[in-house]
């Protein structure tokens, strides 16, 4: 399913359209949400969770309020819960995790986009969960004049196949 919103001005779709597709997640192998929303979207409008058939996850949200949609990884702890290759978190998107954060396991993605106006959030745990990532795209708005080390990524995390990294501070 890719669905890409530009401007719908009565907030139709974005607040009618894709809570009731949200509700066929378990069937699709892709899902890749792009919604740019001229009137407010319904708070916590929704939460697409990460199920086995998925390879490809994306939302992108862009809405005056925040946060606006879940990702839900919080059952994914062992090699069978995910199949995601292909994650892409977006403004106001949050993502919800294990609540041990270090059992989060996603042994398959190799491309992750992270997008935050809330600094780096759960930017760490991810990478943490994806050893075989191979391209990583980051882009931290707002960012503070802090240290990038300390305040991005708190400890040292080891992507062995990591080929391409794209940093946008």
């Amino acid at each position: 399913v890719h669905l890409n919103i530009q401007g719908d001005e009565f907030g139709y779709i974005p607040n009618v359209l894709v809570p009731l597709l949200v509700k066929e997640v378990h069937r699709w192998h892709s899902v890749d949400m792009n919604i740019m929303a001229l009137v407010p979207l319904a708070p916590q409008m929704f939460t697409l969770q990460c199920l086995p058939p998925l390879t490809t996850l994306s939302l992108e949200l862009w809405s005056g309020q925040f946060p606006v949609g879940y990702i839900d990884l919080s059952h994914c702890i062992t090699n069978a819960d995910s199949n995601l290759e292909y994650l892409a978190v977006g403004e106001s998107t949050l993502v919800r995790l294990p609540l041990d954060r270090t059992a989060l396991h996603l042994p398959r993605p190799r491309f992750l986009f992270y997008r935050s106006i809330k600094g780096a959030g759960d930017l760490p745990d991810l990478l943490s969960a994806c050893p075989n990532l191979e391209e990583l795209e980051v882009d931290i708005l707002g960012q503070t004049s802090s240290p990038l080390s300390k305040t991005l990524i708190p400890e040292p995390v080891r992507l062995p196949r990591l080929r391409s990294l794209t940093l946008e501070l």
